[in-house]
């Protein structure tokens, strides 16, 4: 079975008004959740249809009412300067350094698009045990497990004992006090 779309209503009347002018007569009404304009024919006026566009239920007005007005938008499209993927920015975030969630670097919003964004610091690290904020030594040892293949391999299959020291472990150690964190 073809998927065979709909007319939005909008092009239908007007298509039906080019050929019959008097037959048709709309009345415009704005969908409060997309901010579509669609006309509505005079026969549902006072009843609900159907957004084209988001499908919400909108009502139709009576013949004497206007369409309500906008919404002052209380939020914007931003592009993030590094991804390029757009984002919606709140007034209250209007020239502060925001994280953006795809690529997670810092950039500043508002009309300055030129600013490089700033890589977001990690955390400094700290040895719990001293205090230091040097970063660890990192080790790399042949792990417990890799110690008993390495014997069992050498008792029972002696060509294949060199087996368990290929099973290594990472270790790091704080550089001031040499105790493993």
């Amino acid at each position: 079975m073809a998927f065979r779309s709909r007319l939005p209503v909008v092009h239908a009347l007007r298509r039906l008004r080019a050929c019959h002018p008097v037959l048709v007569m709309a009345i415009l009404v704005q969908c409060p959740v997309c901010a579509h304009t669609l006309e509505a024919r005079d026969e549902i006026a006072g009843k609900g249809c159907a957004c084209p566009a988001c499908r919400a239920v909108i009502s139709v007005p009576l013949r004497e009412s206007k369409p309500p007005p906008l919404p002052a938008p209380s939020s914007r499209a931003c592009v993030c300067p590094t991804c390029g993927r757009s984002l919606t920015i709140t007034r209250e975030l209007e020239g502060v350094l925001v994280t953006c969630p795809f690529c997670r670097l810092d950039f500043r919003t508002g009309s300055d698009h030129r600013a490089f964004p700033q890589p977001r610091r990690r955390p400094r690290f700290q040895c719990p045990h001293c205090g230091t904020s040097e970063r660890p030594v990192q080790t790399t040892r042949i792990s417990p497990a890799g110690w008993v293949i390495f014997a069992v391999f050498l008792v029972f299959f002696f060509p294949l004992f060199w087996v368990g020291l290929l099973i290594t472990e990472r270790q790091m150690y704080c550089y001031d006090c040499g105790r493993r964190v």
